[in-house]
């Protein structure tokens, strides 16, 4: 002993900090377990959302009807209230829709309506694919067909107009100046004309695009559907029956647009082909 004395607060002290390095180790190390846990989350987060990327980009080029049909669906998710339940089931249509082949696709929805007797249906492509070529030789874009079809119904002009401004297939997007494919065909129209539905169906979906404007996508049977663009008025409201030649909205120039036309598809089980070949199929005005 040196003679010195330790008091006995001195003491206690010493004793808590000698008691308090344990206690410190253990803390030490659950903070770094939590870390590591922390870590292992986040690499399976970011690993699932990869995948889902990578996913979503093969589907874009390998079937772009359905990356269409999928952002179609979760632009409804974003922009109604949707319950859960709603929001899994157009989750799982969409995933059936990617994975089901196109025979099924086009085959589905063929029954006689029930209310009034009308059949809408849409025949196979009589071209011998999905691709066919333009008259330049040239193939068609994916997601569209030159092939030819058949409708068994009598159509409706969409407007009073026949003269087409712009065809089916390739040309220089008038708005962008690149070269690339018109998925419909444009029909002049002055600003307020009024835009029919070509056939008996179903509103399917209606809104506003930052490149086709405003636009109605109205449902028919055996896998058609008809697609209209540029409206400056909707009339038709989603879910409602709608009957050949009824009035769905105004022409306009929303979107991307040089001028007041109407741009109108033809979709046959996902695939666009040329409306040209349906409303005029003795030629058209140019």
């Amino acid at each position: 002993m040196n003679g010195e004395f330790e008091s006995p607060r001195e003491y206690r002290a010493k004793r808590e900090e000698r008691a308090d390095i344990p206690i410190r180790s253990l803390r030490k190390k659950k903070s770094a377990e939590k870390s590591e846990a922390f870590l292992k989350i986040l690499k399976i987060q970011i690993a699932i959302c990869a995948i889902g990327v990578a996913a979503i980009f093969l589907i874009s080029k390998v079937n772009s009807a359905a990356f269409d049909r999928m952002k179609a669906d979760f632009s409804k998710i974003t922009e109604k209230n949707m319950s859960i339940g709603e929001i899994i089931e157009r989750v799982k249509t969409g995933a059936e829709y990617v994975i089901k082949p196109f025979d099924e696709a086009a085959a589905e929805n063929s029954a006689v309506n029930d209310e009034t007797g009308e059949t809408v249906a849409a025949a196979a492509f009589t071209g011998e694919d999905s691709g066919g070529r333009d008259v330049e030789g040239k193939e068609a874009a994916k997601g569209t067909s030159f092939s030819s079809y058949k409708i068994n119904a009598e159509p409706c002009m969409p407007v009073d107009s026949k003269r087409v401004t712009s065809p089916f297939g390739y040309r220089v997007n008038p708005v962008s100046g690149k070269y690339g494919f018109h998925t419909g065909i444009d029909l002049a129209a002055p600003n307020g004309s009024q835009v029919r539905t070509v056939f008996y169906g179903t509103v399917e979906e209606t809104g506003e695009e930052d490149d086709w404007g405003k636009y109605v996508l109205i449902k028919h049977s055996d896998g058609l559907e008809t697609y209209y663009c540029h409206l400056s008025e909707i009339y038709a409201e989603e879910g409602a029956v709608i009957r050949r030649g009824e009035v769905i909205g105004l022409s306009g120039s929303t979107g991307w647009s040089t001028g007041p036309h109407l741009h109108f598809e033809i979709r046959i089980g996902g695939i666009r082909v040329d409306p040209a070949l349906l409303l005029f199929p003795d030629g058209y005005e140019a």
